[in-house]
């Protein structure tokens, strides 16, 4: 069992980072959110055709205040909420290309 509101809170910041990535990329985008379960596990994956993650970035994005967004667009909380979020409902997260 998960807390909805925390689960829809992590699905809302990833779609609205996804959005905001593919915007900025070309004005437009697609996201494709994939379910399945594993292992007695709910998977959820979000994959989106934005400008991607810097590799030097990657390592730091579920860190509180981080951001590649400019100033005043973002907190950089966005991510490490989601992190804590599934860390305590005992799974996890983490990002790929």
């Amino acid at each position: 069992m998960v807390d909805n509101i925390q689960i829809q809170q992590v699905f809302s910041d990833l779609i609205l980072n996804a959005e905001y990535s593919m915007i900025h990329t070309h004005n437009k985008g697609q996201l494709q959110v994939d379910s399945s379960v594993s292992d007695g596990k709910v998977v959820v994956s979000f994959t989106d055709d934005g400008e991607g993650i810097k590799e030097e970035d990657a390592r730091k994005i579920f860190q509180p205040f981080f951001t590649t967004k400019e100033v005043g667009v973002g907190t950089g909380l966005g991510l490490s909420l989601c992190y804590g979020i599934i860390k305590r409902h005992g799974g996890m997260i983490y990002f790929k290309k």
